[in-house]
């Protein structure tokens, strides 16, 4: 299987290749042939400030709620990967779970028989886009509330400040 990416930009309907001479050559040694040509939209990976913001505010808020329910001492990495398997969105999780069973080193090939099986599957936020890292961080902000109560506030500039305010109230009780 060929596959040629690109870059483009697309401004009222005007399609402008980025690297336009060395997408030209990539193509100029492809078969004769009918292809098909998928345009997939760019988003920025998540900031380090979203991902900082994830660690310190929800999954903080969302350690002691556990506690509180259940009675037992949760970690960061225990929260983390709770969340990653039961909130990360859906249209995130198809996209990544694609990638995982189409990347070769996931999967293993029996040399005799030419079974493919896929590694399995491992939610993960590293290749989240800013988009979808703040819908994640909508879903925690939805659970918390929904199951125990908490208020997880929106990420901001004064996120150290207002955390601050949730252990100290958080204390008090």
């Amino acid at each position: 299987m060929i596959k040629i990416f690109g870059l483009a930009d697309i401004d009222k309907g005007k399609l402008s290749l980025l690297k336009e001479k060395e997408f030209k050559e990539a193509i100029g040694n492809v078969p004769k042939g009918r292809y098909f040509i998928t345009l997939e939209k760019v988003y920025r990976k998540r900031s380090l400030k979203q991902n900082n913001s994830l660690w310190a505010i929800p999954y903080k808020i969302l350690i002691n709620c556990f506690i509180d329910a259940f009675g037992h001492n949760v970690t960061e990495a225990w929260v983390h990967n709770f969340c990653k398997e039961n909130l990360l969105p859906e249209e995130y999780l198809e996209r990544i779970k694609k990638e995982w069973d189409n990347d070769p080193k996931n999967q293993l090939i029996n040399k005799l028989s030419g079974e493919i099986i896929v590694l399995q599957f491992e939610p993960t936020t590293r290749k989240m886009t800013t988009v979808e890292c703040m819908e994640y961080y909508e879903n925690l902000q939805n659970f918390g509330c929904e199951y125990f109560g908490a208020e997880i506030p929106e990420p901001d500039k004064d996120w150290k400040k207002k955390l601050k305010e949730y252990e100290l109230n958080n204390q008090e009780k």
